[in-house]
């Protein structure tokens, strides 16, 4: 008789809790223990029951389960600088191809910028076209003459760079070479023929002349293909901040 009262006041809880689905809380008579004694009631044997309350507190909770695994954060991406954005110490350059020039005039295979330039200390220096003014008298010139300098230095390669094909940056370069009596071997020219390169990198220009895509006149001074320094000369003439003597003294 102790047990079927106990069963009936606790019916009475869960009725109270969840509203007329008896038949709901008769179920949940299997939370109660029957073979309590009969002088029992459901506060002696469950304190937390509240029958005032809608909404009754679970009598058993559940085990808390181990706390899930945090997700791994994303790799970042070798390369994150915008495409057409001023290239900036600490970035990379995009992985597109160019055209070495060789004496030979034989086919060269295109490769990468960053094979191109090689590890350790390199520098790139963009100008706005062969046989234009400042880029042949000076320029290109002051490069040539500084590369046992350069070399001193431990730069393992100076490139230069326009939007000029491989056969006029070889010619230029053999002409300028007869002209000063440098050595033209001693910096390697590359063709950007559709501006893919100084496009993405942000150092196009306007050369004033009516010519197509050109190179703002620029240098980069990369380590092990990461970019350190970066200079430009903006105006068709200016020849400050990259020449020869310039990266010098930044080196």
């Amino acid at each position: 008789a102790g047990s079927r009262r106990l069963r009936e006041e606790a019916t009475d809880v869960m009725a109270d809790a969840f509203g007329t689905d008896l038949e709901y809380a008769d179920r949940q008579g299997s939370f109660f223990e029957m073979d309590q004694p009969s002088t029992a009631t459901v506060h002696d044997i469950h304190p937390e029951f509240k029958p005032t309350r809608r909404i009754l507190e679970p009598v058993l909770e559940a085990a808390p389960g181990p706390e899930p695994e945090p997700e791994p954060e994303p790799e970042p991406e070798p390369y994150m600088r915008t495409a057409g954005v001023r290239v900036q110490p600490g970035d990379l350059l995009p992985d597109i191809t160019v055209e070495p020039s060789s004496r030979q005039r034989q086919q060269p295979r295109p490769v990468s910028i960053g094979d191109a330039l090689g590890d350790g200390t390199t520098i790139l220096v963009g100008m706005p076209g062969a046989f234009t003014p400042t880029c042949t008298d000076k320029h290109l010139p002051g490069l040539f003459a500084a590369a046992d300098k350069f070399a001193s230095l431990n730069v393992s390669q100076v490139a230069v760079i326009t939007t000029n094909d491989r056969f006029v940056n070889q010619g230029w370069a053999e002409s300028v070479e007869a002209c000063c009596g440098c050595n033209a071997s001693s910096v390697l020219m590359l063709s950007d023929t559709t501006g893919g390169l100084i496009d993405d990198i942000g150092l196009t220009g306007e050369t004033g002349f009516g010519l197509s895509v050109r190179a703002k006149r620029f240098a980069i001074v990369l380590e092990d293909q990461v970019v350190k320094y970066v200079a430009v000369d903006e105006g068709r003439d200016a020849l400050v901040s990259t020449s020869a003597e310039a990266l010098i003294r930044y080196l």
